[in-house]
């Protein structure tokens, strides 16, 4: 990925902790209003004060939008390097998927927003991500209204007996749902 994809996906690097998060949170308290930020996943710690996450000492990390297909946001998640994802506080993951490349006959379901994008342009591919292994009901109809002639399940190929158990469930649920589906493997892997 370049330069070019990095801005048009919307990664943003965390601030720093300190001037740099406390500069950043009231440029958007001034620009969007507490009130506005407080209906934002993300946007608000549990006890409702403004905040969002931030880089401090080794913690280094980017954000990452999810995206539906009309390009709205509808969910964020921040990538500690070395570390696992954080989800935004109030974010629901029914609501969260990521729609990225451009339409094919196959579309790609397959675990996590950042997968999702990279996928969409090294491949490329047509590739619909969700939180994790979280497959909602809301993703399902979503998956449906798309209308791709075929789904492909590209879930991780690591041994895992959780992930092969949810690779299963992913296919049976969308075949229930009346959609035609593969199981996909990644090249190479």
């Amino acid at each position: 990925m370049g330069a070019g994809d990095i801005e048009r996906f919307g990664f943003r690097s965390l601030t720093r902790l300190g001037r740099e998060h406390a500069d950043f949170m009231a440029a958007m308290v001034e620009r969007f209003s507490a009130d506005l930020l407080g209906a934002c996943p993300g946007f608000v710690d549990k006890n409702g004060v403004p905040t969002f996450w931030a880089a401090r000492g080794a913690r280094d990390g980017y954000v990452v939008p999810f995206r539906d297909e009309a390009g709205r946001i509808t969910g964020l998640q921040g990538k500690i390097l070395g570390a696992k994802y954080l989800t935004a506080t109030g974010a629901r993951y029914e609501d969260m998927c990521c729609v990225a490349g451009a339409r094919t006959e196959t579309l790609f379901v397959i675990e996590g927003g950042l997968k999702a994008m990279v996928a969409s342009v090294l491949g490329p591919a047509w590739c619909f991500g969700v939180p994790g292994q979280a497959l909602q009901e809301t993703h399902i109809a979503t998956i449906r209204r798309l209308a791709p002639e075929r789904v492909a399940v590209a879930l991780d190929r690591e041994i895992n007996v959780n992930t092969d158990r949810m690779r299963g469930a992913w296919l049976g649920r969308l075949a229930a749902a009346g959609l035609v589906v593969v199981d996909a493997v990644w090249e190479g892997a």
